[in-house]
């Protein structure tokens, strides 16, 4: 029989007898579909005679956030160019919802297409988010407008990173002044984020699914 047949064979063995000889946390570790669950980094394996219970540390699942907020008014002034626009946050290892928001604001002399784009910069890898260009205000006629507009982007963080807002504005000859990204009590700028917690699944018998592991209430079973 296979190394494979005996790890399956303990941890059916542990969903169905009351003998304390059940599958153990390597049988957990090594079992395909699920090598990537390890003993570390907050995450625990207790086994007893039925269950191999997996938990982490309250600290892994905690929830965190925060927000920060632009400067005043940032100018943009040149096409072609992104402006800092003073909003940036530090974000450590894990995964995050980030939420950029933006003032804009274009006046323009004649009809042609104008308008103002923020993106969310990597300072510290000193790259651009991919995907993460936010239309905030545009228009095709002679215009003196203002607007707002945020998106929502999922970001993976392996190691501590800082991020900012950045700003930019759509190449045009027509711009009368300036087209500005504002901050005001009429609409802010700025980035904010939400840590997404660690989940866990505890006090569930583990039985064979195929070459994978499921609880008996279905749940999925999953850490990262």
């Amino acid at each position: 029989m296979t190394d494979l047949r005996h790890r399956v064979e303990r941890l059916e063995h542990a969903a169905t007898s009351s003998v304390q000889s059940g599958a153990t946390a390597n049988d957990l570790a090594n079992f395909p579909g699920l090598k990537n669950i390890v003993a570390g980094n907050g995450v625990t394996f207790t086994e007893s005679a039925t269950q191999v219970k997996i938990s982490a540390d309250a600290a892994d699942l905690s929830i965190t956030g925060g927000v920060d907020y632009a400067d005043a008014s940032t100018s943009l002034a040149a096409d072609s160019t992104w402006y800092a626009t003073g909003a940036q946050v530090v974000l450590d290892e894990g995964g995050y919802l980030v939420t950029m928001f933006a003032h804009g604001y274009i006046e323009t002399s004649a009809a042609g297409r104008a308008g103002v784009i923020t993106r969310l910069y990597n300072v510290t890898d000193s790259a651009a988010v991919a995907n993460s260009e936010t239309l905030i205000v545009e228009d095709d006629n002679t215009c003196n407008k203002e607007g707002c507009g945020s998106s929502v982007a999922y970001v993976e963080i392996g190691a501590s990173k800082t991020l900012r807002l950045e700003a930019s504005r759509i190449t045009s000859a027509l711009y009368v002044s300036a087209p500005t990204v504002l901050s005001n009590t009429e609409g802010r700028s700025g980035i904010s984020y939400i840590r997404i917690s660690s989940l866990t699944i505890t006090n569930h018998i583990l039985t064979e699914s195929g070459d994978n592991l499921a609880t008996e209430s279905g749940d999925i079973l999953r850490l990262e």
